[in-house]
């Protein structure tokens, strides 16, 4: 039987659910449950009934990857013409990006069409970025790693420049961590991959060492301070530089940032350690000079 609609002359109805007296404009023509609990209840079982299809589909996906792992799934056809829903071109399926949660092992779209549409993405969202048009990223603001979990500041996180955000997930540990497990259990395919893009790679290298002149500075010093087998402490030459304010510890002239190097007070053939308390910053033909002789100014460590 249907719901007889209410008095329109009544000005104020208590709600049924959060039993709270409102105007007749905040509840639909019939019922007695305003909007604002009907919208919260509708929000509640759209996350819940999301909430079971994504376990669904998770659990879905690892049945898959448990029946591939054990052989029960036959091995796909690379040559299977395939049609891509996207750019509607018959491809083999070998062209198709590889997916090991799916039943073929591999998914749409083509991998011409995934590039195709990322590296758009990428390129508007670098425009973007170069025109001004994005904000500023916070790098101090805190960020949840997808892989550990662990909440950490956006320092921890890579930076991409064709992201919103800046930085790209998992944070630099879990990436660290997945590319050595990989090149300990692929070596040979470590080997190979650098040996085929081998140029590439260098100069890649190089341009990097290029742009960054006070990172190699830091990262030889530490290198050096390894090799002697002291104690490590991450020194930065910018901060040394501006420490020192620019000038020689040994001849107190001005130096370029350019033409700066790290001096240790104590030499690490001498057993010196690598740190901003033994670390000063002297010029080429001083640092040349001195060696590992000692000869300079000690009283600094005091």
């Amino acid at each position: 039987m249907p719901r007889k609609p209410r008095d329109p002359a009544a000005a104020m109805i208590i709600c049924s659910i959060c039993k709270i007296e409102k105007p007749t404009d905040e509840f639909p023509p019939t019922g007695l449950r305003c909007r604002l609990c009907l919208n919260a209840a509708a929000l509640e079982q759209h996350h819940k009934h999301r909430a079971i299809k994504l376990d669904g589909m998770k659990a879905r996906r690892k049945r898959i990857r448990e029946q591939r792992e054990a052989g029960v799934l036959p091995e796909a056809y690379l040559t299977v013409p395939t049609l891509c829903h996207t750019c509607g071109e018959t491809k083999p399926l070998g062209e198709f990006r590889k997916n090991r949660n799916s039943l073929t092992g591999y998914v749409q779209p083509c991998t011409t069409c995934t590039v195709k549409k990322t590296t758009g993405y990428q390129q508007r969202i670098k425009t973007k970025r170069n025109a001004g048009e994005l904000p500023e990223v916070d790098a101090s603001q805190l960020w949840t790693c997808t892989n550990c979990g662990e909440t950490k500041s956006m320092h921890e996180f890579m930076r991409q420049q064709h992201t919103k955000s800046g930085h790209a997930q998992p944070c630099r540990s879990c990436c660290n961590r997945k590319a050595a497990e990989y090149k300990k259990t692929h070596p040979s395919k470590h080997k190979e991959r650098y040996a085929a893009n081998r140029e590439k790679e260098l100069k890649k290298t190089k341009d990097w060492q290029k742009a960054h002149p006070d990172e190699m500075r830091s990262s030889w010093a530490t290198r050096r301070a390894r090799k002697r087998n002291a104690r490590v402490e991450k020194v930065d030459y910018a901060v040394l530089y501006g420490r020192d304010k620019g000038i020689c510890q040994l001849c107190h002239k001005h130096v370029t940032k350019k033409n700066g190097t790290i001096d240790h007070i104590q030499p690490l053939a001498l057993g010196g350690d690598h740190s901003y308390k033994n670390c000063q910053l002297a010029c080429a033909r001083c640092n040349n000079k001195k060696l590992h002789t000692g000869k300079g100014d000690q009283m600094r460590l005091f």
